[in-house]
């Protein structure tokens, strides 16, 4: 027998598990950093080890958070560090230069905060008649404390009644995304055509 749409949504699961927080674009910033959990900073100490810490390498800083002190990373004196703040605003600054009206829906952190992650909905779904189902795609943004990982752009296939994900590297030219605080509205452009073309390719 035939099932509607609705139907179909009714039965599924929520596709993110519930990781994360739901955001709205009325929200500030802040509230959203605390929605999300995100609200704490990262904090860099140098680099201490020994029975009683009696030792120290300075070529080397600890980055941890600064509401459980758990480490983030161990990286050189010279590496720049991001905070939240700057990565979700980051987030932000990519949707608003994409020219597809993408917002923010999901805010979240994975690995006890060392990646942040948002997904932004795409219009296109992909109607899988022949079984009853269908598939919602998003854009899947993330950003990492770690050294040497930076932000990249997948996109996101979720199928409404398994709830199944896979994601999808977006690159141009081999390459993913630099940290960046600016964003150009042309480059974004390219990235959004490539995460198309990969999504055309999986329909």
């Amino acid at each position: 027998m035939n099932q509607s749409i609705g139907e179909t949504l009714a039965m599924t699961r929520v596709w993110h598990r519930n990781i994360g927080a739901a955001i709205s674009p009325v929200m500030t910033l802040e509230e959203q950093l605390e929605a999300a959990g995100l609200n704490w900073t990262v904090e860099r100490s140098p680099y201490r080890y020994g029975e009683c810490f009696e030792h120290q390498d300075d070529t080397f800083q600890i980055a941890y958070r600064s509401d459980t002190a758990k480490v983030l990373d161990r990286h050189g004196p010279r590496r720049n560090v991001f905070q939240n703040a700057d990565i979700v605003q980051a987030f932000h600054d990519f949707c608003n230069s994409s020219g597809d009206g993408l917002t923010i829906e999901r805010l979240g952190c994975l690995a006890g905060g060392r990646s942040l992650f948002a997904t932004a909905k795409l219009d296109h779904e992909i109607d899988v008649a022949k079984v009853g189902d269908r598939v919602e795609t998003r854009i899947l943004l993330t950003e990492s404390h770690i050294s040497g990982v930076a932000l990249q752009v997948r996109v996101f296939y979720n199928r409404l009644i398994c709830t199944n994900g896979m994601t999808q590297l977006v690159k141009l030219g081999g390459r993913t995304l630099n940290h960046m605080k600016e964003f150009d509205a042309r480059m974004v452009r390219e990235y959004l055509e490539a995460a198309y073309a990969r999504t055309a390719g999986y329909e």
